[in-house]
């Protein structure tokens, strides 16, 4: 038998007492899981509210082809000549003049139109960021709720040796006082 005991109970309570504080985390990890829990939620609101303006972009980009389409049609039609020569020029003019227009209109819609495209890839760029950000946040989330099953698992654990230990000690104690009231005896 040990005749000197390098354990003393009141180390034996501070360890304890320090496991137990370790195991009381289990509100700060709720804490951190709500967090996380609010922030999923706000990367989802946002997502979803980026790919609503996407699908409205894209919407308008179908309008606008349809108007590209009118604006081509209309340079397809030849140029109508007067009938009577003083008009020809007058006429000339007024159709040169609608053909400048509709090529001026149909050079914007097509500029608008690659607009709307940089602009939904942009768009559906961030949202697949946001997408990953929240996966990635639900991935912590479960292994922070993981680490808090472990750690008071394994605080529960260490717990109930370090009682164990404790009774051992106090057995100890108790079999060290009686030998050496034999011993004096």
């Amino acid at each position: 038998m040990i005749k000197n005991a390098k354990v003393s109970l009141a180390a034996v309570d501070r360890f304890m007492s320090s496991v137990s504080l370790a195991v009381d985390f289990t509100n700060q990890f709720d804490i951190a899981m709500d967090c996380l829990g609010d922030y999923i939620d706000y990367l989802h609101a946002t997502g979803s509210s980026l790919r609503g303006t996407s699908a409205a972009m894209e919407d308008k980009r179908g309008t606008l082809a349809a108007t590209i389409k009118q604006l081509s049609d209309q340079l397809q039609v030849p140029y109508q000549t007067a009938r009577e020569p003083r008009n020809i020029d007058t006429e000339a003019d007024k159709q040169n003049y609608n053909r400048q227009n509709v090529m001026s209109r149909l050079s914007r819609a097509k500029n608008i139109d690659q607009q709307l495209v940089n602009h939904i890839k942009t768009v559906n760029d961030a949202v697949e960021t946001l997408e990953k950000l929240e996966d990635e946040c639900r991935r912590m989330k479960e292994q922070l709720a993981e680490i808090k099953v472990m750690n008071y698992k394994y605080g529960m654990m260490a717990n109930e040796g370090l009682g164990k230990v404790k009774e051992a000690v106090n057995k100890y104690i108790g079999v060290q006082i009686v030998y050496e009231n034999a011993r004096l005896r």
